[in-house]
């Protein structure tokens, strides 16, 4: 996940360095957008739907192939360096 790249307020934006505003930006309740996955080769097809549709699509992140020691989520900041991330949202799967 890229962190600058998931929507929040130009307020918000600002303040990415803030550990409180990462958290809530990761981990915060009251979810208000729909996160799905799909096939690279679906992007453009996916982008026209949303155009259509007149929905704002955003590309966070990238889905790619586990590692032995490596997360199971890696949430990049500025720069491309990894984030340590202490508090995590529900886990729906728990």
């Amino acid at each position: 996940i890229e962190l600058g790249r998931i929507p929040a307020s130009a307020a918000a934006k600002r303040r990415l360095d803030r550990r409180l505003v990462r958290e809530a930006l990761l981990a915060g309740g009251d979810d208000y957008e729909l996160v799905f996955t799909a096939a690279r080769s679906r992007r453009a097809r996916i982008e026209r739907i949303g155009r259509r549709l007149g929905l704002r699509l955003t590309r966070i992140g990238a889905i790619v192939p586990p590692r032995r020691g490596r997360p199971p989520v890696t949430v990049f900041g500025t720069g491309g360096k990894p984030l340590a991330i202490r508090r995590t949202g529900y886990d729906h799967f728990g």
